[in-house]
């Protein structure tokens, strides 16, 4: 038997499907071959890819609905807080119905977008420790995969709602 072929099906389901992923992450279509080419049958080697792929669907909805919202919330802030400082360089007056409008709106947004940004440090920190938790590299959340590529310094946070309810998105993915 070839040494290599005897690597890769010693391999179990969880290493194979990190190494795959892996693969992807650095666009090694040979690595890929190899790891899907020498699959023993009956281990449930699937059960562990989709893990990760769900792991990875969750990271990316998540995260791309987090920011989503965001850049909303930020574009119509930025635009409140640009009227206010034009009206006031324009010599209009403060106690205006339209300028009041603007400041009470730039009032309510401006924790609505600090509360967002931290939604997706929470979706980050959960990913983490879902990988911490099921010993995944990392990594995975880092590359080619990721619409919103993991940093490298995750924020982290005190446990919050946010947090918990994203922990228990991530909690719901499991290899067996």
């Amino acid at each position: 038997m070839d040494i290599h072929k005897k690597i890769y099906q010693d391999l179990t389901p969880k290493q194979r499907a990190i190494a795959c992923y892996s693969a992807v992450n650095r666009e090694d279509q040979d690595e890929i071959n190899r790891l899907i080419g020498h699959v023993p049958q009956g281990k449930n080697n699937g059960q562990a890819l989709s893990a990760i792929c769900q792991a990875l669907h969750a990271y990316n909805y998540l995260t791309a609905e987090a920011m989503h919202t965001y850049l909303l919330v930020s574009c119509r802030l930025q635009s409140a807080l640009s009227f206010c400082s034009a009206w006031l360089a324009a010599g209009g007056a403060p106690e205006s119905a339209e300028y009041r409008k603007k400041e009470t709106l730039v009032e309510k947004l401006l924790p609505l977008s600090e509360k967002l940004a931290g939604e997706v440090d929470a979706i980050r920190q959960a990913a983490v420790e879902w990988c911490k938790i099921n010993k995944i590299p990392i990594d995975i959340f880092m590359g080619s995969l990721c619409l919103f590529p993991m940093p490298k310094d995750i924020i982290e946070q005190n446990d919050s709602k946010t947090l918990e309810a994203k922990r228990l998105v991530f909690s719901e993915i499991t290899f067996d």
